[in-house]
């Protein structure tokens, strides 16, 4: 047995043959074992921010979630796995490389996205080269918030009846409303006689939620029936029922 170290140099095909002379002085050779020498780089692989802001809400879940990111070292239209991890559930899509082999694209389809446990979820990659070359691994957490907030609108002046006397003094509106944080304000429409006019609700630390019709507007109303209404909408885009 013999064994020997060497140095090898340039990328492409080569090939390597052992030669001895005995003590006769007989030479012999060996067959030539022909190889691929690729010390390219190693590929890489990149994830962009999910859904523009890593955050995926109930709108963004219906629709389907588009993953997407950079890579390099791969062919063009070649293909690999996207994993998306969420709740100790591991499920895998099909990334596919673009025409310019720059960049990949994959989809974690509606049935998937709506199925994902409100949290943190991560989307991992990982790509092998056609010389066997890994990657990286490459991670994204991801934050999914697809429960939308909640709002209610309480009887307005107790018994839903604006009289002469509440409306000169201004009409409080309140209600609850949960997935705001504290100081936050969203619009409160009243709509009386075909006209529509909107006012500032602000939300309490306790999810209270307050505003005023002003005494010049309330004595204006018609006689009849107004209706008052809200929806809101959390800081992830997702929106409530409408409130009438």
């Amino acid at each position: 047995a013999w064994s020997a170290s060497v140095t090898l140099s340039g990328n492409g095909t080569h090939s390597i043959v052992a030669q001895d002379t005995d003590a006769a002085g007989n030479i012999g050779a060996s067959t030539p074992v022909i190889f691929n020498l690729a010390t390219v780089a190693s590929p890489t692989v990149t994830i962009a921010l999910v859904d523009g802001n890593d955050v995926i809400n109930a709108t963004e879940a219906q629709a389907g979630v588009p993953l997407s990111g950079t890579v390099t070292g791969l062919a063009a239209n070649s293909t690999f796995e996207v994993t998306v991890t969420d709740n100790g559930v591991i499920k895998d899509y099909v990334a596919t490389v673009n025409a310019a082999g720059t960049g990949w694209t994959a989809t974690i389809p509606s049935v998937d996205a709506t199925a994902l446990a409100n949290g943190t979820a991560t989307v991992s990659a990982q790509v092998t080269d056609a010389n066997g070359n890994t990657s990286a691994v490459a991670t994204q957490a991801v934050t999914v918030a697809e429960s939308g907030p909640t709002v209610t609108i309480a009887l307005v002046d107790g018994n839903n009846v604006i009289n002469f006397a509440e409306a000169h003094a201004g009409v409080p509106l309140t209600g609850t409303v949960t997935g705001l944080a504290a100081n936050a304000t969203f619009q409160v429409t009243v709509t009386d006689n075909g006209v529509t006019t909107s006012y500032t609700a602000t939300v309490d630390a306790a999810g209270v939620w307050t505003a005023t019709i002003p005494s010049t507007d309330a004595v204006a109303l018609a006689h009849g029936t107004a209706t008052v209404s809200a929806q809101v909408t959390d800081i992830n885009g997702n929106q409530s029922a409408v409130a009438t």
